[in-house]
């Protein structure tokens, strides 16, 4: 119970699972063959081993590049482990690129900056540049394993090298150890060390002298040139009491490095690295790797400490934290200076210095939703919002209670992103969650510190999901939809679909499509079915129920599917979805119990069959078989179109929905398990809170080491309509079950199950929406907040960690990137775009689609004509699809979109409330509503005798001179004399001067 806006509420998260029930208990056989070279690594320690001892193991989180393609076999071409990573196992924790491969063994920290070029963005930085956070203690390799305690964490990773020598000490045995958190947000590096493990601080380029605690300089040695095991001559140390501030000339960064309790430290420098010289002369035949790669190192002198104070307990241990203070020192870095003027950060280096005793530890996520009674609570049906919490896990090392008490305010600080920054609240007496400023550009726009340890954020979870639109298809268009109806109704998935042979995303799409053909039909034929004395009842004077009059005259005069048209489509799709998960299929689903997942065995299609069967399963084997299921590529993707499948039959019959809920809840389990005691299935499989987005790469490695730019996903919009499909299943099931209230008690369990399925699947939505519109969708004025002016298209179609690009993998075409964020068509895609961005992305999609046939041929044209729609062009998006060919419906692009859904889209879409000009699209690319308030404001332009009524009322290309000035003032920032300017004195002279 934690007070914050001035109310109580309860921030209980239910962790317990779905189900209890393993996948072998629903029919589903075990896979445990999976090659060595794509099972969990000896990284993951103790539970190596996964699912099979209950454990499963993150597959798509964004720091995966940390856990995968390690080479942990030692070899003469890894001695020492020397090779267990390289530059590809890096990962970005927004503001740092943290890796692995320093100079010594620890944590090497990039502060990159942002280059647009074309249609890339991407995130940069020089390696050596870098600082690493680490130990040249000899007993230790560049070996590391999970922390295993961290891994239920969606915010960040724990990494911890060890040595097996053990030190005797009172009695006890005691492990030389170092640990480190890697987070999300993270302004600081933070390394703990154990007992009797030095600390050191090291650089590929050098630093000047060392100033400590703002006031000494230190004298450094010589480090050997040679050997990075040896030291050339020492040097006398000193005592650190505040901090270390380095300072590199040549990368223009100032360092800051922190230390949990008083030290003495020493420095050392190689001297052919601060002559300049890149390569060390070295005699004939002598290998270059014998070079020392250190240029400067800041060690902690353990000789000093005759206490043994830094001979640690585990419950007070060093730890030391490094953090960038300045990126523009002394105005010489051409990345991050303007004009070559030095950057004062005073300010800021306070702000480090003020935080650096609280640091993060594990941190947790949770989350709650409204209760309209009052409060939160673990599952609220009908909340309006939901609270997502980031518990940091701070701690001090304070080293008195009283020094806590002299300053409280001393609070954790981490970055935000700008999505956090729109939501987040403070918590009364537990964390201010105050945004203190002091932003950094990040590939996601200004990055931002904000003080506290426990986030608070609100999300809006928007209305009630539904199958259908907030308004029926208008009138005009319920002939062209009712003949559409007439054969779509009667659409058939391909026969291998239909035995469950082949891959499970197009066959997803195409049982989707199947389902959205019945959910119309059902629509219509219940306005058809409106009773005479509801019909009567409505008013012809008022405006909406003369539409909703003529929409079911019209629904009564047309000729629409027969109930046994309608109940035949049903058994086709029953029939569909179950024979993926009854354990009939040709490809069957298989468990995974190593990572732990569902995934489809794979199918060897040879046009008519598969050549495999169970258990032969090829999609362990080849990452690009089924998109790469197998490696746990894109699962919300393919089973998100089953899940809404499902949902549909499970709507029109309520008890297939009762014995099918556990099989459909193994696809909603390995998507969005909410469970950290769920032993089959990671939590939150694809989903990264921190960003709001989710993953779709899993596990495939390229040539043998994980992806330079880390995890990606392409299509934002698929995203969506996945968690779209988990809250409408929720929702039919909640009602299948008797809504909590039945006589059967396992029925109101299972309803309490499926209300939690159902606010899942909202919440994860409404996250994804908020990441979509942020990140992906790329429109103006806010545009200019997140990627530099030089990137111009309208929207990223493929989000990386460290990279955005304007392009799709299978083709460069704009009509293709923009049609991957637009599908599928279903209700959540209204909320999901924002008429700014279909206004600014539309001219670029219609040039790209009327340069090339192909926009046509393979369906991606759809998705035009629905944005065309929501432009406020319903007559002239159905006249150009109803041109279309047939087989539009059967291509690639066009195959998870029907007539009838198109049909059904583009007549429902609302009438935006500033028309689009289609002829000067970039005179209407703003769409703001201007408020009554502002349209009955008196407007005279400082000329009240000459700027009459008369003139503001008129016409000028359809508007009056006044709508357009009330219009500049609302999109576009001006003041009212501004507009009056523009508007009479360089658009509409004539009309309005």
């Amino acid at each position: 119970k934690v007070k914050f806006d001035g109310a109580y509420y309860y921030t209980i998260t239910n962790d317990e699972p779905l189900s209890h029930k393993s996948p072998s208990d629903l029919g589903i056989p075990t896979y445990s063959d999976r090659p060595d070279y794509s099972r969990p690594g000896s990284v993951f320690g103790s539970v190596q081993d996964g699912s099979r001892i209950g454990v499963p193991l993150p597959t798509n989180e964004w720091y995966l590049n940390l856990v995968v393609g390690l080479h942990d076999s030692p070899s003469s071409t890894n001695e020492g482990y020397e090779q267990f990573a390289n530059e590809a196992n890096r990962v970005y924790t927004i503001p740092y690129i943290l890796d692995v491969v320093g100079p010594i063994i620890g944590i090497r920290l990039h502060y990159p900056n942002v280059l647009s070029y074309g249609t890339v963005v991407q995130s940069n930085f020089i390696p050596w540049h870098g600082l690493t956070l680490g130990t040249v203690n000899k007993e230790f390799t560049r070996r590391y394993s999970v922390d295993e305690e961290t891994l239920p964490s969606k915010l960040g990773v724990g990494i911890r090298w060890e040595e097996e020598e053990r030190k005797e000490k009172e009695g006890q045995s005691k492990t030389a150890y170092m640990r480190s958190n890697v987070l999300r947000g993270m302004p600081y590096g933070t390394m703990q060390y154990g007992p009797g493990v030095a600390p050191t601080i090291a650089s590929e380029i050098v630093s000047e002298l060392p100033l400590i605690d703002g006031s000494k300089r230190l004298q450094c040695g010589a480090l050997d040139p040679y050997s990075r095991d040896t030291l050339a001559n020492s040097t006398s140390a000193m005592l650190v009491e505040q901090d270390v501030e380095l300072f590199f000339p040549e990368s223009d960064l100032t360092w800051l490095v922190f230390f949990s309790k008083p030290v003495y430290v020493q420095c050392y420098v190689n001297d052919k690295k601060a002559l300049g010289s890149e390569v060390v002369s070295l005699p004939p035949g002598a290998a270059s790797t014998t070079d020392n790669p250190n240029a400067f190192q800041l060690r902690v002198d353990q000789t000093q400490h005759h206490d043994n104070s830094l001979d640690t307990e585990e419950e007070d241990p060093l730890i030391v934290r490094i953090a960038l203070a300045n990126n523009c020192t002394r105005g010489t870095n051409v990345h991050f200076c303007q004009q070559n003027q030095p950057r004062d950060q005073s300010t800021f280096v306070s702000v480090l210095r003020d935080h650096a005793n609280v640091y993060p530890t594990s941190p947790a996520v949770t989350y709650a939703f409204s209760n309209p009674e009052g409060g939160l609570t673990p599952d609220a049906p009908n909340g309006k919002s939901a609270y997502l919490f980031f518990d940091w896990g701070a701690k001090s090392f304070q080293v008195t209670q009283e020094q806590e008490e002299e300053d409280p305010s001393k609070e954790l600080i981490m970055f935000a992103l700008p999505h956090h920054v729109d939501i987040l609240r403070g918590m009364d007496g537990r964390s201010s969650n105050e945004v203190i400023g002091h932003c950094i550009h990040s590939l996601h726009g200004n990055a931002c510190l904000v003080k506290g340890g426990l986030w608070a954020m609100e999300e809006e979870l928007g209305g009630l999901p539904s199958f259908m639109a907030p308004r029926p298809p208008n009138h005009t268009a319920i002939p062209a939809l009712a003949k559409a109806l007439s054969q779509d109704i009667h659409y058939s998935l391909p026969d291998y679909y239909m035995r469950g042979a082949g891959d499970t995303y197009f066959s997803g799409k195409m049982l989707a499509k199947l389902g959205r053909i019945i959910v119309i039909a059902q629509e219509l034929r219940g306005l058809a079915d409106t009773p005479d004395d509801e019909y009567d009842r409505l008013d012809s004077s008022m405006s909406d129920e003369k539409e909703l009059l003529l929409i079911i005259r019209k629904c009564k005069e047309v000729t629409l599917p027969t109930q046994e048209e309608v109940t035949s489509a049903i058994d086709r799709l029953k029939r569909g979805v179950e024979i993926w998960l009854d354990g009939n299929a040709e490809t069957l689903f298989t468990f995974d119990d190593t990572w732990g997942g569902l995934v489809s065995c794979g199918c060897l299609f040879n046009g008519q069959e598969c050549d495999n069967a169970y258990p032969n399963c090829p999609s362990y084997t080849d990452p690009g078989l089924n998109f790469g299921n197998g490696f746990y590529n894109d699962h919300h993707f393919h089973y998100g179109y089953h899940i809404y499948a499902a949902a549909i039959v499970a709507q029109y019959d309520p008890d297939w929905g009762k014995r099918y809920f556990e099989r459909i809840m193994l696809l909603i389990r390995d998507i969005a398990n909410p469970s950290v005691k769920d032993k089959y299935f990671p939590l939150f499989r694809q989903k990264d809170w921190y960003l709001g987005n989710s993953w779709a790469s899993g596990i495939a490695l390229f040539g043998g080491r994980p992806y330079l730019n880390g995890r990606n996903q392409e299509s934002s919009s698929e995203a969506i309509a996945a968690y779209e499909g988990i809250a409408m299943f929720g929702s039919v099931m909640m009602k299948s079950f008797g809504n909590g209230k039945s006589t059967n008690k396992s029925d109101n369990i299972n309803a309490s199950t499926a209300c939690r399925i159902f606010n899942i699947g909202r919440f994860l939505a409404a996250t994804e929406i908020r990441s979509a519109d942020r990140y992906w969708h790329v429109y103006s004025p806010k545009r200019d907040q997140i990627y530099p002016d030089s990137y111009t298209p309208a929207v990223v179609s493929m989000m990386w960690d460290t990279m955005c690009q304007f392009q799709t993998w299978f083709g460069n075409a704009p009509y293709l990137a923009y049609g991957i964020q637009l599908l599928p068509l279903t209700p959540i895609s209204e909320r999901r775009d924002s008429d700014q961005w279909i206004r600014q992305l539309y001219p670029s999609f219609v040039d790209s689609c009327n340069s090339d046939v192909a926009c046509i041929n393979e369906g991606w044209a759809i998705l035009l004509y629905a944005v065309l729609a929501t432009l406020g062009y319903p007559d002239m998006a159905v006249e150009k699809t109803l041109a279309l060919p047939e087989d539009v419906f059967l291509s690639a692009g066009g195959s998870g979109h029907s007539l009838t859904n198109t049909l059904w889209y583009i007549s429902t879409r609302p009438t935006p409330d500033v028309p689009y000009n289609l002829q000067n699209p970039s005179t209407t690319i703003d769409s703001k509503t201007v408020t009554k308030a502002e349209k009955e404001k008196k407007i005279d332009c400082g000329c009240p005798a000459t700027c009459s009524s008369q003139v503001l009322r008129s016409n000028s290309d359809g508007f009056t001179c006044k709508e357009r000035i009330q219009w500049l003032i609302t999109n576009r920032g001006f003041n009212e004399l501004g507009a009056c300017g523009q508007v009479a004195g360089n658009e509409y002279k004539s009309e309005c001067g």
